[in-house]
């Protein structure tokens, strides 16, 4: 992009009503001005076209203040406009070296301060830097802005946490399933902990005896002494039913057989030895029989222990006991035993049972020989209290469990530490308000923010990396590029030890001055007196070298200068006049390397050196001039006419009047004397006293002639020009020229000169 005109500039500085005149802008154009004519005024309209920013104009507003600034600058893309404080598209590749950038970057006056070092960095780090810098800087502002995010939902989330809660460690908690059955289960620890000594004394639940039924009854009421003959039999029964001893006759005889002793009956006292029926006796109760009515004798014995009162008020004992331990029990642990109703559960049926029971073992007894048969009585009764015993089956079953979940407890209850298991509990309790409907939702939000800040720093992390890698490359080709620049202007100082600093929190460019192989710290307006800092070991000239090597070293590094529009305000200014020259050499080198150069200067000499160097068809010369009401116009601007010494310039004018009537009268009369004078001093080179007029010459030539060897036609011709122009060089009201008669003068003045 490329400025091709100032097309117009309104109320700005001197710049009141400003159209530029004469052709386009080239590719070099140099601005010639006096101080105070609108140089440093076009470099802010320039700043302001850069950044897009109304202050550059509104701070030079014209006074008094009629209307608002507006500029219009034909570019070769279009126009650039600003109007009530807006620019309708920006030109940013434009680069300004002027007091501004110096000021803001470099120094002001005689100290470098920190904010310059932080402008300085930017300069170094140059477009691609900036990028970076300013990818950190919307990094930095999205971290800022995700902090508060961040800092606004972790309040909103306080306010549901205990005060006393560490909040990081409230947000990590890892969520639990069941919560509420662990929260359940820990709070029975946490009761088994506090009543451990209990736990531990305490037995578990007894198992119940389950009453039966001896094994061998249905066999012993079955079993009839099969070895025994019927006769035998036959005779027992008719004995038995002629005395009408009736159901106790076997017994009776049975135990009377004990009672003999020297074959004599114990009851008459006879010798009984050897008759048959007391034979048939002792046959009948043998051993066998014997056994089987103790089997009788058992199986009664048997029913009444395991059916007796003693043994069912036991059970009922037990039973209660268990109630007890399962009221403690179910305090410290879940488990299910299903309550039993002794009476109408177990001890009815248990008493039906032994009743029926007896009744057949009393009616074997009647008739240990007859074989019992299990009758409907008993059958029903034994189905009933099966029944029972199955109940308390399950139920001695549920005690096994429950004695297993219980000697947890006590194991648990002989470590259990209660101030551990309050910490866990009140764990969980967090987990469960963590998790809960209301807050997981904002704990996820949260956590989400702290991973998108996390990112946000990561990348700032790596964008810095690349920037300080970027800027430490950036700052080495600096230095070396500065010292080659400072190098050619013939300075006698360098800069050494160029670096970045983080102090303050932003990026800032540090560097010393080296000064006969010794560096100097640049120091601040804060350095006291009498220390060595930049302030006191670089002249003006040095300084405003040093301003213009670091600009100048920006755009020798910078990757797309072809494209920038460069800009000098008195780069030459408080130089020394030695360094002109190489000044010059470089304006030539980087108005090549860029799309276009702009320089405003104040010494046309300068202009001119520049001017030389320049592609004749790539140059153009312009004036900011005064026009009336002491404002400023922009307009063509002929360099060599300006530079040509005064006597050729008034020559020159004396031949335009000549050849084309160009120019004042009385301006070109007072012309002639001057002409004739610089003549006289040519011819007679360091004879003549610089510092008097055509009068007092002619006086000395007059009076000298072996000094001043002229004819006196001669002589005699400068006398008569200079009573021409004398009337006319010094009088304020001089008398009417006489067009013909100053036409013939400036004639014979060609004629002097060219003798």
């Amino acid at each position: 992009m490329l400025i091709k005109r100032f097309s117009s500039i309104k109320n700005i500085g001197r710049f009141v009503d400003c159209k530029q005149k004469g052709s386009a802008l080239n590719h070099y154009n140099l601005f010639f001005a006096e101080n105070g004519r609108g140089k440093t005024t076009l470099c802010a309209v320039l700043r302001s076209l850069k950044t897009g920013k109304s202050e550059h104009i509104t701070e030079r507003t014209t006074v008094p203040i009629t209307s608002g600034p507006e500029v219009s600058i034909q570019l070769d893309t279009g126009t650039a406009s600003y109007n009530e404080q807006e620019w309708s598209m920006a030109v940013p590749d434009i680069e300004i070296f002027d007091a501004t950038f110096v000021a803001q970057n470099i120094h002001v006056g005689e100290y470098v301060n920190h904010d310059h070092r932080k402008n300085l960095f930017q300069v170094i780090i140059g477009e691609e830097g900036g990028r970076i810098a300013k990818e950190i800087k919307e990094i930095d502002e999205a971290s800022r802005k995700k902090s508060s995010d961040i800092r606004i939902k972790k309040e909103e989330i306080q306010r549901h946490v205990p005060k006393d809660v560490n909040f990081e460690k409230f947000i990590d908690l890892s969520e639990t399933p069941n919560i509420d059955d662990k929260i359940k289960e820990k709070e029975s620890d946490l009761k088994v902990a506090q009543q451990a000594e209990n736990i531990k004394a305490k037995p578990t639940i007894a198992q119940l005896p389950i009453p039966s039924l001896p094994t061998d009854l249905e066999s012993a009421l079955s079993e009839n002494l099969g070895s025994i003959s019927g006769d035998i039999k036959t005779k027992i029964e008719k004995q038995i039913e002629s005395h009408k001893m009736h159901d106790h006759g076997q017994k009776w005889i049975s135990e009377g057989l004990d009672y003999i002793h020297d074959d004599k009956c114990p009851f008459c006292g006879q010798n009984i030895k050897d008759i048959d029926l007391i034979k048939t006796y002792e046959q009948f109760f043998s051993d066998s029989y014997t056994k089987l009515i103790e089997k009788i004798d058992h199986l009664e014995e048997a029913t009444e222990k395991s059916f007796g009162d003693v043994t069912l008020e036991r059970l009922n004992t037990a039973l209660s006991n268990n109630g007890k331990n399962i009221l403690f029990w179910e305090q410290f642990a879940t488990f299910e035993i299903n309550d039993i109703d002794f009476e109408s559960t177990v001890a009815m049926h248990a008493k039906l049972l032994q009743d029926a029971v007896l009744s057949l073992i009393q009616n074997k007894r009647k008739n240990p020989l007859v074989s019992i048969s299990i009758d409907e009585a008993f059958q029903r009764a034994k189905e009933k209290y099966d029944g029972a015993a199955r109940a308390l089956d399950t139920y001695n079953n549920q005690i096994v469990m429950a004695n297993a979940i219980i000697n947890k407890q006590k194991e648990k209850a002989s470590t259990a530490n209660s101030a551990e298991i309050e910490r866990e509990i009140s764990t969980l309790k967090l987990k469960k308000l963590r998790y809960n409907s209301t807050l997981q939702p904002l704990c996820d939000e949260y956590l989400s923010l702290k991973l998108d800040k996390e990112k946000l720093d990561s990348d700032r992390n790596n964008a810095k990396d690349t920037l300080d890698n970027f800027a430490d490359s950036a700052i080495n080709n600096c230095e070396k590029t500065i010292n080659d620049i400072l190098g050619k202007f013939g300075a006698e100082f360098s800069i050494t030890k160029s670096g970045k600093s983080y102090a303050g929190g932003k990026p800032s460019s540090v560097y010393q001055i080296q000064i006969n192989k010794h560096s100097i710290p640049l120091g601040d307006d804060s350095t006291p007196p009498g220390e060595i800092c930049f302030r006191t070991t670089l002249s003006a000239g040095d300084k405003s070298a040093l301003a213009l090597a670091f600009f100048l070293a920006r755009l020798e590094n910078d990757s797309k200068k072809a494209e920038r529009i460069i800009v000098f305000d008195d780069p030459f200014n408080s130089q020394d006049r030695s360094r002109r020259e190489c000044t010059a050499d470089f304006l030539k080198k980087y108005g090549e390397q860029c799309a276009q150069l702009f320089l405003f200067c104040h010494d046309p000499h300068f202009l001119n050196l520049v001017y030389s160097k320049l592609p004749k068809n790539e140059r153009h010369c312009l004036h900011l001039s005064r026009a009336s009401n002491n404002t400023t116009i922009i307009e063509e601007w002929k360099i060599e006419k300006e530079v040509q010494s005064e006597y050729l310039k008034d020559l020159e004018d004396l031949k335009s009047y000549l050849d084309n009537n160009v120019g004042n009268n009385l301006d070109i009369a007072r012309k002639i004397r001057p002409v004739v004078e610089e003549r006289l001093r040519c011819k007679f080179l360091n004879k003549l006293p610089e510092d008097e007029g055509l009068g007092v010459m002619i006086g000395l030539i007059r009076d000298d002639t072996k000094k001043y060897p002229v004819e006196s036609t001669y002589l005699e011709e400068l006398e008569h020009i200079n009573n021409f122009s004398k009337k006319y060089h010094h009088k304020t009201n001089p008398e009417p020229i006489d067009v013909a008669e100053l036409r013939s003068y400036i004639q014979r003045t060609f004629s002097i000169i060219e003798s």
